[in-house]
Parts: structure tokens; sequence; C-alpha cells
């Protein structure tokens, strides 16, 4: 068996590595059937299409089937305390059902806290040295252990170090989405070969074209009203307790609608982050338009029909650069945003430390052209399946 072991939380990043780790895979050759396995098991959210198998019931230490396990994508390399696990095993990061009223929603959610009572290390009985770091030495039979397209948060230097060392020294491949991340690793001592190169979602457009999922995300504009002789600048943003930088946020779309007379779109993409609450409340003081669609390929085809797109998430900004759409990456607190960017030679500029400076950013992003991005996804496109092709033998025990 071949486990996918990732982060599948509600989050449009975290729920497209799988499709488009199988579609990779399978496009270099190797068909093997992989299934999805992340802390907690069932349907992965969004409506990704996929169930998801609990980690303590296929990593067991002595299960005898398990021949691989493939880590990532996303930030998982890091350790997770036992709050920030029961935060998403919580019901808060289910997504609400908009049919139903705020009562029925709260009775509803309630319910699901009290199923899913259980602690952290109750899910976390399987061999691990934190989480998503995995010693293949653990195991009775050794499965051959990746790392695909990962990074690390953080908290990645609080790791037992001489355990998360041998790990990785004991993994069969690892590929990395950033250099931050591959010191981080160094860093505790591995000296063995690390790959880095970008994120994989880079791929998005090479596994879902883009007038496909243009016509698609243009549909869904017109579904909700708008016309296609003004541009559509789709925004997105984490939510933020600073009222200064949502002010900042505010003035922000209201001056990208009046310079360019452009339709601004609210997208949520991170709803395990609360996205869809934030966004919502931006909706009902602004009467910008809310496209909340709780669907992954429903998102991705939202920002290949954009004109432009603006936001935290770095794997919105990862897709819109995918399909040659001009973006921004807004205000974080994160070094992956800046790790993208690197990871990929993309102008630092694109990511703007405040909201006031996201005007600027934008007309910069617009003035480099198609030229500039397109010579750039076609190196960060050839890297990728360099280090992919590369990972292959290791899969499968060449």
């Amino acid at each position: 068996m071949i486990a996918h072991f990732a982060a599948f939380h509600a989050n449009y990043g975290d729920l497209l590595y799988h499709p488009l780790l199988a579609g990779v895979l399978a496009k270099l050759g190797m068909h093997n059937q992989m299934q999805p396995v992340a802390i907690l098991g069932g349907a992965a959210p969004l409506e990704a299409g996929y169930q998801v198998a609990a980690a303590r019931e296929i990593l067991a230490s002595h299960s005898p089937t398990l021949s691989t396990v493939i880590i990532g994508g996303g930030a998982v390399l890091k350790p997770y305390s036992e709050t920030m696990i029961n935060n998403f095993l919580a019901p808060e990061h289910a997504i609400p059902d908009p049919s139903l009223s705020k009562g029925t929603r709260w009775i509803s959610r309630l319910f699901r806290k009290n199923k899913w009572s259980a602690t952290a290390s109750s899910w976390l009985t399987y061999p691990n040295v934190a989480p998503y770091i995995l010693d293949p030495d653990h195991f009775s039979k050794r499965p051959r252990v990746a790392y695909c397209s990962c990074g690390a948060g953080a908290a990645f230097p609080a790791l037992p170090k001489a355990e998360a060392a041998t790990a990785f020294d004991r993994a069969s491949f690892i590929y990395v989405r950033d250099e931050w991340t591959a010191s981080a690793i160094r860093q505790l001592g591995v000296d063995r070969e690390i790959h880095v190169a970008p994120d994989l979602a880079v791929l998005a457009s090479d596994l879902y074209p883009h007038d496909e999922r243009r016509q698609y995300g243009r549909s869904l504009f017109e579904q909700y009203g708008l016309k296609r002789d003004r541009p559509v600048f789709v925004v997105q943003s984490a939510p933020s307790d600073d009222s200064q930088r949502s002010q900042d946020f505010v003035k922000l779309l209201q001056e990208l609608r009046d310079r360019h007379d452009a339709n601004i779109v609210l997208l949520p993409i991170g709803y395990c982050h609360s996205d869809h609450e934030y966004l919502s409340t931006i909706a009902a003081t602004t009467g910008f338009l809310l496209l909340a669609k709780p669907h992954v390929l429903s998102i991705l085809s939202i920002i290949a029909a954009a004109d432009a797109f603006i936001g935290t998430s770095m794997h919105g900004c990862v897709t819109a650069f995918s399909y040659g759409i001009p973006f921004v990456i807004g205000p974080t607190v994160h070094a992956k945003q800046a790790g993208f960017l690197s990871a990929c030679n993309l102008d630092p500029t694109l990511e703007v430390g405040k909201w006031s400076d996201g005007m600027c950013a934008l007309e910069r992003s617009r003035e480099l052209g198609n030229a500039y991005f397109a010579s750039r996804l076609e190196r960060a496109r050839e890297r990728i399946y360099q280090v992919m092709r590369m990972m292959l033998p290791a899969l499968q025990g060449a």
C-alpha cells in the first residue's frame, strides 16, 4: 500500500495536493493507487471527492501491507501541540451548510463537538517524531518514507532534534518547497541531500487546463450577475484582529473597484482558518460579492477566471501564477509566501507588508507582463518535474 499522508484540512491548498500528486505521478508513469491519510479520517472537506483514512489505522507500526508513505505537501514539518491538533478536530472547522439557520448550525456544531471530544493523543497512536515526521525504522515492515513539496512551520526548531534528524536521514527522499525549509532541516544536523523545488501546486494548470477552468469560473461569475465587460478582481484574506489592517483592506478593495471599474469578488480559501467568516463580515459592510464556493475545483476555477488575484493565501497566489493571472500576496507573518516567490525567481515586491501598499504592488504585477511570468512558470515546472522524476525510484524501491 502507498499512503499519501497530509493535512487534509478544510483548506483549498491542502486538499489540492492529493489529486495533483496522483496526476503528476501518473504522467510520469506511476499509476499505483494511493490512499489519502490524515490524522482524522472521513470524507475530504470542500467536496474534494475522495475519502481520507485515519493515520492511526493505516500507519500502525505492525501494518503488513504498508510499503510507502508519501508525506506532503504543505507546512507539515513542525511539531503540533495538543491544542493545535484538537482545534483541527473540532467542529468549528467543519464547513457550515449555508442552507441551515444559524440556530440549527449551532445545534449541529454542539452535537459534533460532543461526538468528537477525543484528545489529540488518541489520534496520534501511530509511530511518529512529530505528527507528519516519521522514522521508517519505527515500523515493523520499514516502509519507504518520502517527503514531497513540504514546508516547515515557524515552530520547526522546537522539534526533538536528534530524533527528527534521524528520521530525515532515514527517509528515501526529501523534496521541500523552499530554501527556508531546507535550511531548517539542515539545522537539525541533517547532512543528506535535500531537493528544493517550487510548490507542487505550480502544476495546477498542467492537470486542469486553463481554458476549461476559466470557462467554468466565468460561468460561476455569470450565475452571480457579473458582466464580462468589467474586469473581475478576486480577493481573499485570512482573518485579522488588527482593526487598522481591516480598514486598509476595505480601502484597497474600494480603490481597486474605482480605479479599474472592476468587480470585486471575495473568495474564501482557508475555511479551517475562518476566511469565510471574516470575508462574510467584509461583504456585509461593503456590499462586495462574497462567492463562497466550498469546493476545491470551484475555487481553482474562480482564480483561473480572474483578471487579478489579491490575497494572503500562498496557494491562492500559486494558483494565480500557474494560470498566468497577475497577483499580489497580502500581509502575513509566514515565511512560506516569500519562500514561494524566491523558489520561482519572482519579484519579492509582489508580497506586501501592509494592505495600503497593495495597489502599487498590483500595478507592478501587471507591468511585469505575461512574458515575465510565463518564463518563470516554465522554469518552475521544469524543476518540479525534474525532482519528481528523481523521486520515482525512491518510491518504487529501486
